[in-house]
């Protein structure tokens, strides 16, 4: 199966093998530790519609951040102004 490097890295992100790392205490995982992952490789056409999803997904939080941080740079301006 093929795999596309945005899904891989979603996948690896979603098992947090960082956090793992961390919590056994050292400061990086062997080839070993990240055998004993399962890592779902679905078809190709599944992998790009699960990209899109999450970059769609992805962009309305950035767009959300964006707007919650001038709110609250709105509401700061105006208590500190009355």
């Amino acid at each position: 199966n093929k795999v596309m490097l945005r899904y891989l890295e979603a996948i690896l992100q979603e098992l947090k093998l960082e956090e793992h790392a961390k919590a056994l205490g050292v400061p990086g995982l062997n080839r070993n530790d990240v055998y004993k992952f399962f890592i779902p490789l679905p078809q190709l056409s599944v992998q790009e519609k699960i990209v899109k999803t999450i970059e769609a997904l992805e962009k309305k939080a950035q767009t959300y951040v964006i707007k919650d941080f001038d709110n609250q740079k709105r509401r700061i301006l105006l208590d500190g102004i009355k």
